[in-house]
């Protein structure tokens, strides 16, 4: 009877929101209006054995993303591209850059390393600014390993440089097999190496701005446009994000040459992936505890999902009460005052699910870039804000945070925010439905708190499951089971 009042109450709540919010009820409708992706192979250029490698990852097409920056990277044009997360955007400027460095003479770049040589300079030919670690390491484990299929890993030179490795490691790593090609950075780190004139620019062709909304909130990028500016050489700017803002474009307005032509692809390309969007009413003293009834209810074995909260502090809090509130799942936290090994064994672990349903706590360093496939569920703690601006709804953030999801063809993942109706929060919610909609083309639908009922099957079904693994031969687990059925029948 208690459980009946109590959904009976949140039915009425849920009915007084659909009539305050002036949104139209398409809006809440579940089926999502995605267009169908136009694909094609890849580019007959490619040798077959980066072809075969791509589809021994599962890439055996090109998707739109990467048939647009195709021409554009390889012809130098200066570019600000936008697509969604998990469209394939790291791959669409890591195979033609590569193809393009193997495809110039061998002379030019023997010349450049005897050159680096001489002058005990490294001289890269291609840099990649990342916001974060994670996104660095990740961005060039792919130049490598395309690097490989293409045969040249011993002759094109992949460093990664970022905050939290000792400055040694990053200067060795620059000068390794006579000087890197490509070099793969945090904006600080990269900042402090020209500082030092641990690096030249003097021979840069391609500058890569991953995230690139992210990376001009940053107090370092200033710096970098300063040497930049201070170019003597014609380079490519690439820009890209799966947000681009007004912020971008000025930057970009800033330093691209008039003559090239600045492509950009239609951010509406959809995705074959589907990702089912909710909204959860509650106060926010009751979050935590529902975080854990949610990720009890909707997350299956061996399953993963990332919780996105807005400080570390509450990052660190909400890893420790899942922790023990639930024992059966492994549960990680990640934010910028954790240890660069810590960071590195979370996104590790996060990408290793094959015994235990695993939980990442994050600030939103986890946000932006990083591909981590399997994630079936994202929750979101409050809804984004923008940095410095109390009470502005950040949709950008949201399309970052919720986008870690679905990242796979032909599955289906969910992200629900939980936001709170007796504040700001419930003014914004309409702002993020026109958005979705508007934008995306995503539908998202209200929702209630798992019921009594939900959580007593949920903890049915794990410890089912958890008896499942146990050997029934095992004399103690025997006695317990009759047990249980003599005092619980």
């Amino acid at each position: 009877m208690v459980m009946k009042k109590r959904e009976q109450v949140f039915a009425l709540l849920l009915h007084l929101q659909c009539l305050l919010f002036p949104v139209d009820a398409l809006l809440f409708m579940q089926q999502e209006r995605l267009r169908s992706l136009h694909l094609c192979a890849w580019n007959e250029e490619l040798p077959e054995s980066v072809v075969s490698s791509l589809a021994d990852r599962g890439v055996t097409q090109m998707l739109p993303v990467q048939q647009s920056a195709w021409k554009v990277v390889k012809e130098r044009l200066d570019a600000v591209i936008s697509s969604p997360t998990a469209t394939g955007k790291t791959l669409a400027y890591v195979v033609p850059l590569i193809a393009r460095l193997v495809d110039e003479e061998a002379l030019k770049k023997e010349a450049l390393k005897e050159e680096t040589k001489k002058r005990s300079i490294p001289m890269p030919r291609v840099v990649v600014l990342a916001p974060s670690r994670e996104l660095v390491q990740q961005i060039g484990r792919e130049f490598s390993f395309v690097a490989k299929a293409f045969g040249e890993e011993g002759c094109l030179a992949t460093a990664v440089a970022c905050g939290g490795m000792p400055m040694e490691r990053s200067v060795a790593g620059l000068r390794a097999r006579g000087g890197a090609d490509v070099v793969v950075a945090t904006p600080g780190r990269l900042a402090e190496l020209l500082r030092a004139k641990q690096l030249s620019f003097r021979k840069l062709e391609t500058l890569v701005l991953d995230e690139a909304d992210a990376l001009l909130d940053e107090d370092d990028v200033p710096e970098v446009r300063r040497f930049l500016d201070g170019m003597e050489n014609d380079y490519q700017l690439l820009l890209f994000s799966a947000t681009i803002t007004d912020k971008v474009r000025s930057f970009a307005r800033g330093l691209m040459e008039l003559d090239h032509s600045a492509g950009q692809v239609d951010i509406l390309a959809s995705r074959r992936a589907k990702l089912n969007h909710f909204a959860l009413a509650a106060s926010e003293t009751e979050w935590s505890v529902l975080c854990a009834d949610l990720l009890l209810t909707r997350l299956e074995n061996t399953s993963t999902a990332i919780v996105f909260v807005r400080t570390i502090a509450m990052a660190q809090e909400l890893s420790d009460y899942l922790t023990r509130a639930l024992r059966h799942s492994r549960v990680l936290a990640l934010h910028s005052d954790l240890a660069p090994a810590a960071r590195k064994r979370a996104v590790y672990h996060l990408s290793n699910t094959e015994q235990y349903s695993t939980i990442l706590v994050a600030t939103d360093i986890a946000a932006r870039g990083l591909d981590l496939p399997g994630v079936d569920l994202v929750l979101q703690l409050g809804l984004p804000r923008q940095r410095g601006r109390d009470g502005t709804l950040d949709t950008d953030l949201y399309a970052h945070r919720s986008g870690r999801a679905g990242r796979e063809a032909n599955s289906t993942s969910t992200s629900i925010v939980l936001f709170d109706p007796t504040n700001a929060e419930n003014k914004l919610l309409p702002h993020l439905l026109e958005f979705l909609n508007s934008t995306y083309q995503y539908s998202m639908q209200l929702i209630l708190p798992p019921s009594s009922f939900d959580l007593a099957q949920a903890a049915s079904a794990l410890a089912t499951n958890l008896c499942s693994n146990i050997n029934i031969n095992y004399k103690y687990f025997n006695d317990c089971c009759t047990n249980i059925n003599t005092n619980y029948k």
